[in-house]
């Protein structure tokens, strides 16, 4: 298997039934890098809190990237579009948020929300509208690929359109006016409605019922996307810094909580968590800063009450997760079992709030010997 080509790379000795573009062997190919993913779990457990452990975890973890490359060239030239496809698109997009992989991200994710789920839903929707059909293909449809539950397509949808448009505005300071003759390196804000629209309609999912004062939509990462697109547009830092508090953000649907178990991935893995917190600085430095600076020049001295404005507590929040943090369902447990477990807890949360509120002190007293 580890000798298979990417298909962009020809075939191994012409033989066109050992190559990627065929279905059977992608299907063993994905099997492979299952085992590859049960190893790498095993020998890189991720309760091992050392960063030069965790290093090695992620560099691994990037090779097998490659592999899933493989697998989605092959997928892509056989014009494949149905249930497997969509989990070999949908494992890369979770792993390469993971393990920060921007690369894989760029290529896996958006034709995942663009092409994959829309071709899915359009087979299913056709195959359902066909009433002139012979015995023989009712039982073809019934072999039809399911397609994503709603909550899913929302949830690909959400990362994507962060990952697309709103966090690469945050990338760059903001500007009074950009300059004629300049291209932004990014999509502007102005765009990120119709295409949201466009994608929710694509996607058969409901269009939000309000956008002002408070966005309103059945779907917890579309309202979620909505009011973090609404807080960027108003520079608020007090609701960048409460929709970035880990008790705001909306958890995994299911489909996708089950796909991260079967990936070998740590159950405490949070994707919209990780791949928000890969621009938590970008955000503090470009969006929040800047606001603050203006309305106070410079804080008191004790900046303690910054600590949240500046995104801090959610970046410790980050770090524990990805440091292997014991699951909240199993510190619920020890907590009900005694009140010194409580106490442990409330502890551990004080020394959190410590630890971002120390951050802040030092980034302020930063910025204040820089001028």
């Amino acid at each position: 298997m580890d000798m298979l080509l990417s298909p962009s790379r020809g075939l191994l000795g012409g033989d066109e039934d050992e190559s990627l573009r065929n279905h059977e062997v992608q299907e063993r190919f994905r099997k492979h890098v299952d085992e590859k993913l049960q190893k790498w779990s095993s020998a890189h457990p991720s309760t091992n809190a050392q960063a030069e452990a965790r290093k090695r975890r992620l560099e691994e973890l990037s090779i097998i990237l490659l592999d899933f490359r493989k697998l989605r060239e092959g997928v892509t030239s056989s014009q494949r579009k149905d249930a497997f496809a969509c989990e070999a698109y949908e494992a890369s997009v979770l792993l390469s948020v993971y393990a920060s992989n921007d690369a894989q991200l760029s290529s896996s994710l958006p034709p995942l929300v663009s092409s994959l789920h829309p071709a899915l839903l359009a087979q299913r929707s056709a195959s359902s509208t066909d009433t002139t059909s012979d015995v023989s293909d009712a039982f073809a449809r019934l072999s039809v690929s399911p397609t994503p539950d709603a909550a899913t397509r929302a949830f690909f949808l959400a990362l994507h359109l962060l990952q697309s448009y709103l966090l690469p505005a945050v990338s760059t300071p903001l500007m009074p006016q950009t300059p004629s003759g300049t291209i932004a390196a990014h999509p502007p804000l102005s765009f990120f409605l119709p295409t949201l629209f466009t994608h929710l309609l694509g996607l058969h999912l409901p269009l939000p019922t309000a956008l002002t004062p408070i966005p309103q939509h059945s779907d917890s990462h579309i309202r979620f996307l909505l009011s973090f697109y609404s807080a960027l547009l108003r520079n608020s830092y007090t609701s960048l810094a409460r929709l970035l508090s880990p008790s705001h953000l909306p958890p995994p649907p299911p489909a996708v909580t089950a796909l991260i178990a079967s990936l070998h991935l740590p159950p405490t893995f949070h994707p919209l968590a990780m791949l928000l917190s890969t621009h938590t600085a970008a955000i503090r430095t470009n969006r929040i800063w800047p606001v603050v600076q203006k309305a106070y020049r410079f804080p008191p001295d004790s900046t303690a009450w910054l600590s949240k404005g500046l995104l801090f507590e959610f970046e410790v929040e980050q770090e524990e997760r990805a440091a292997g943090s014991a699951e909240r369902k199993e510190r619920k447990e020890r907590i009900s079992e005694s009140w010194e477990d409580e106490d442990k807890e409330q502890d551990g949360q004080e020394a959190k709030r410590e630890e971002a509120a120390r951050r802040a002190d030092a980034w302020v007293a930063e910025r204040k010997a820089a001028r």
